[in-house]
């Protein structure tokens, strides 16, 4: 259940918070869900083919996944990055290049039996590194503008269709009991558990780190796990194998689309209220230094 950082984010930017915890998110975001994915491809295998279960073969088919995807990445990234070059002012031509790098990234790692999202990180982070410069001024607005619209139809879609999956296993079909909703609650309790876990188990790093964060930030980290489009992407998934039981795919659709509901009505709405409480939304010394500063100059 990978999480999702987009609203999280959205609260962030529109706070002003510090621009550091906002690509903490992002990035953290950018790699669980490559690994969601992974894991999901090795499981889902073992269940559905009934393969045997070997720890060996099963470290060496996540190494292939995790490492042949960003490396088919960076190479079509850069090869994208190069294409790029040659043009100028060309607002279609550089668009279709990273249509292009983002899904054929994707689909030559699924050929090559890699992580086709992890590639696509791969791909997008060295563009985003190497190939930025190189993307003509006039063309960056519309660029970014096609992307966001293209993030935000994608994740309507999927919102709109695990909804409607949810609707029928939880409100007409007979295989979601009672008691499944008590599961979900107990459930939503321990991913938060598990979550606040984790942060606190990798807060002495975080702290040391580059990034630096407090242990206020730290909470915010904890509390901001959101799951969204990746989990009910691979909720649909499974939803279609005909190898696993309708008892089961019901009982995954209905769980995942749950916790996402509970995340967001929960979770998201009360984030911002979080922050404010825990002070993140004031302005740091150095941020009051150059308010001062410019602020005399002005007069």
């Amino acid at each position: 259940s990978a999480t999702d950082p987009v609203a999280v984010v959205a609260i962030l930017k529109e706070l002003g918070v510090a621009e550091s915890l906002s690509t903490l998110i992002d990035g953290e975001s950018l790699l669980n869900d490559g690994v969601a994915i992974v894991l999901y491809s090795i499981f889902s295998r073992l269940a559905v083919h009934e393969e045997t279960f070997s720890p060996m073969g099963t470290f060496k088919e996540a190494l292939v996944l995790c490492l042949g995807g960003p490396a088919i990445g960076v190479g079509v990234g850069i090869v994208s990055s190069a294409v790029l070059g040659f043009l100028l002012n060309d607002p279609a031509s550089e668009i279709t290049v990273t249509i292009i790098a983002g899904y054929g990234s994707y689909l030559l790692a699924e050929l090559a039996e890699a992580s086709g999202v992890l590639s696509m990180v791969g791909a997008g982070l060295y563009l985003s590194y190497h190939g930025l410069g190189r993307i003509s001024a006039r063309v960056t607005e519309s660029l970014h503008s096609f992307w966001e619209m293209a993030e935000w139809l994608a994740n309507t879609l999927i919102f709109f269709l695990s909804g409607l999956i949810m609707a029928e296993k939880a409100l007409v079909s007979s295989t979601v009991r009672g008691v499944d909703w008590a599961y979900l609650l107990l459930l939503y309790v321990i991913l938060n558990v598990t979550r606040a876990f984790g942060v606190a188990v990798c807060f002495p790093v975080l702290a040391r780190g580059p990034y630096g964060i407090s242990w206020r930030q730290a909470m915010l980290l904890s509390w901001g796990g959101l799951r969204g489009a990746v989990s009910l992407t691979l909720s649909i998934a499974v939803s279609q194998v005909e190898g696993i039981p309708e008892e089961t795919r019901a009982g995954i659709s209905f769980l995942i689309a749950g916790i996402v509901l509970l995340t967001i009505l929960i979770n998201g709405t009360t984030c911002k209220p979080l922050l404010n409480r825990l002070g993140l939304n004031s302005p740091s010394e150095a941020e009051r230094e150059l308010f001062i500063r410019a602020t005399n100059v002005v007069e």
